[in-house]
C-alpha cells in the first residue's frame, strides 16, 4: 500500500542476473483494500539488454495498484517494457484500476525493448497484461493499448549518450538535445512543491552538471561513468538555454550550437576559461547560428590570457593555426548582447536588433538604464562569422545593443568577420583591450546614442 511519491529515479541492470524493473504492488489479499497509489515522474531505467540472458519486464504493475508512472524512460528490456496485471473479475487489479482512470501512464518512453518495440500486445510488442492467469478480462490488451496511445506513450528514441554495464567509462544515461526526451510533450507535474519542474523526460538532463551520479556515487568511483575530463561534444539549440536557469559550460567539452540561440531574462551563462564554443554553419540564411543574450540575462565569459574562450565555426580546428585564416568568414553568425541601455532609433526608445529576423520579440533591445550590467566577456576571441540574414542584413562579430556600463568588456578579439567587428547600438559599454582584425566591413561601429568608453583598441 505505497502512497508516495518519486522524482529521478535511476535503475540499470546486468544482463545474467535481474528480475523486474520496478514491481508495483497493493495489499494482500489481492483485491483487499487500500490499494497503492504512488506517483513517479522522471524515471530512467535501462534493463538487462534485447540479447540478455536474465531479467524480461521493465516495469510490473500488480493487483491494488493505482498510481502515476509519467514523463520517464524505458529502454533495453529484454521482453516486454510493462505489464498491467488482469485477472480475472477483481475489483482492485492494476487493470481495473487503469480502466476508472486511477492508474495513469503518461508521455513515457520505450525504446529498444524486445524485438520490435511496438507498444502493443502483440507477441513482439512491449506490452503485456497477463500474470500467470490465463483467464484476464481482456487477453487483447485493447484498453491499455488505447490508454499509452492517447497519453502519448512513445516508442521512439532518448538518444541516450551511453549505455555500458562495464566498468569502461561507457555509461552516461543523458539524453541528447534531438532526442525524443526533449522534443515530445511532457505530463503535467502535480501541483506539489516536492516535484521539480524540467523540460525532458527521465533522470537526467543534457547539461553536464545534469549527471547527478556524478562524484559520489559507486557507478562513478568505479569507473562506470566518463571520466572528469574525458570531454565530450554537446549540441545546444534554442530550446536548451531557458530563462530563470543557470548553465555553465566547462572546458573539457566542446558545445557545437545550431541555429540562433537565446538566453532569455533571469538566465545566467557561465563559461570556464579555456572552453571552446562552435556554431554549423546551416544552409537557410535566414536562420544563422549565432547565441544572443537577452535583456535581463546574462553570460560570464570569463577567460584568462593563457586559456582564452574561443567561439568559432564548427569547422575550425582550434590546434591547428593553418586550417582557417583571415579570408574563412561568414561561417557562422556572432555574439549578441542585449540591454536595457538608453538608445534612439527613429525616435523609439526600444529597436529591434540587426541580424536577427523582424519580428523576433527576443531581439528588442533599450531601455533607460546605462548602468545595466549583462556580465562579463574577458579574454574571449570570436573567429570566422558574419553569416547573412537577408540580403546585406549581416551578424556583426560581437553586437552590442542597450548594453549598460556595468557589463565588463576586456581583452576581447573579432578575427575574419564578414560584417563589423564589433558595433554598439546604444548603451554605455565600456571595452578595453580590443582587437578586430581582418572584418570585411568596419572594424568598429557605433549607432543610436552610444556613450560608453574605450581604451587599447586596435584593428
Amino acid at each position: 500500500v505505497y502512497t508516495g511519491k518519486g522524482q529521478f529515479w535511476f535503475s540499470i541492470q546486468r544482463p545474467d542476473v535481474a528480475d523486474l524493473g520496478g514491481e508495483f504492488d497493493g495489499t494482500t489479499p489481492d483485491d483487499a483494500t487500500p490499494y497503492s497509489n504512488g506517483t513517479v515522474f522522471n524515471w530512467t531505467h535501462i534493463g538487462t539488454g534485447t540479447n540478455a540472458t536474465a531479467g524480461g519486464i521493465g516495469l510490473l504493475l500488480r493487483a491494488g495498484t493505482a498510481g502515476t508512472i509519467a514523463n520517464s524512460i524505458f529502454t533495453e528490456s529484454r521482453g516486454k517494457a510493462i505489464e498491467v496485471q488482469d485477472k480475472n473479475a477483481p475489483a482492485n487489479d492494476a487493470y481495473e484500476k487503469l480502466k476508472k482512470g486511477e492508474l495513469k501512464i503518461l508521455n513515457n518512453l520505450f525504446w529498444a525493448n524486445g524485438t520490435t518495440n511496438a507498444i502493443d500486445a502483440s507477441a513482439s510488442g512491449v506490452i503485456r497484461v497477463t500474470s500467470g492467469n490465463p483467464t484476464q478480462d481482456e487477453p487483447t490488451a485493447a484498453t491499455l493499448v488505447s490508454h499509452m496511445a492517447s497519453n502519448k506513450n512513445l516508442s521512439a528514441n532518448p538518444m541516450l549518450r551511453g549505455v555500458s554495464r562495464q566498468a569502461d567509462g561507457g555509461l552516461d544515461p543523458r539524453p541528447g538535445r534531438s532526442g525524443a526526451a526533449y522534443t515530445g510533450d511532457l505530463a503535467v507535474l502535480p501541483n506539489d512543491p516536492f516535484f521539480t519542474k524540467v523540460d525532458f523526460k527521465g533522470a537526467f538532463g543534457a547539461n553536464p552538471e545534469d549527471l547527478w551520479l556524478s562524484g559520489w556515487s559507486a557507478l562513478a568511483r568505479n569507473g562506470h561513468l566518463p571520466k572528469p575530463g574525458a570531454g565530450q561534444t554537446i549540441n545546444i539549440v534554442d530550446s536548451s538555454l531557458v530563462g530563470g536557469k543557470t548553465y555553465t559550460w566547462t572546458k573539457e567539452n566542446t558545445y557545437v550550437l545550431d541555429g540562433l540561440v537565446f538566453l532569455e531574462e533571469g538566465g545566467v551563462l557561465n563559461i570556464e576559461a579555456g572552453t571552446v564554443v562552435k556554431f554549423t554553419p546551416r544552409a537557410d540564411v535566414g536562420n544563422p547560428s549565432a547565441l544572443v543574450i537577452t535583456k535581463g540575462a546574462k553570460i560570464y565569459a570569463d577567460g584568462t590570457q593563457d586559456n582564452p574562450i574561443i567561439f568559432t565555426a564548427q569547422a575550425d580546428d582550434v590546434n591547428n593555426p593553418t586550417d582557417l585564416g583571415p579570408r574563412d568568414v561568414s561561417l557562422w553568425g556572432g555574439i549578441v548582447i542585449l540591454g536595457n541601455g538608453v538608445t534612439q532609433k527613429n525616435g523609439n526608445a526600444t529597436a529591434s536588433v540587426e541580424g536577427i529576423p523582424t519580428g523576433e520579440t527576443r531581439a528588442i533591445y533599450g531601455g533607460n538604464d546605462n548602468n545595466d550590467n549583462s556580465g562579463v566577456l574577458r579574454y574571449v576571441s570570436i573567429r570566422h562569422g558574419g553569416r547573412i540574414l537577408t540580403g546585406s542584413n549581416e551578424l556583426n562579430g560581437l553586437t552590442l545593443a542597450g548594453v549598460g556600463s556595468k557589463t565588463v568588456l576586456e581583452y576581447v578579439e573579432v578575427y575574419a568577420n564578414s560584417d563589423d567587428g564589433i558595433e554598439f547600438f546604444g548603451g554605455a559599454p565600456n571595452l578595453k583591450y580590443a582587437i578586430v582584425a581582418f572584418a570585411e566591413d568596419d572594424s568598429y561601429d557605433w549607432d543610436e546614442v552610444y556613450t560608453g568608453k574605450g581604451q587599447f583598441w586596435f584593428s
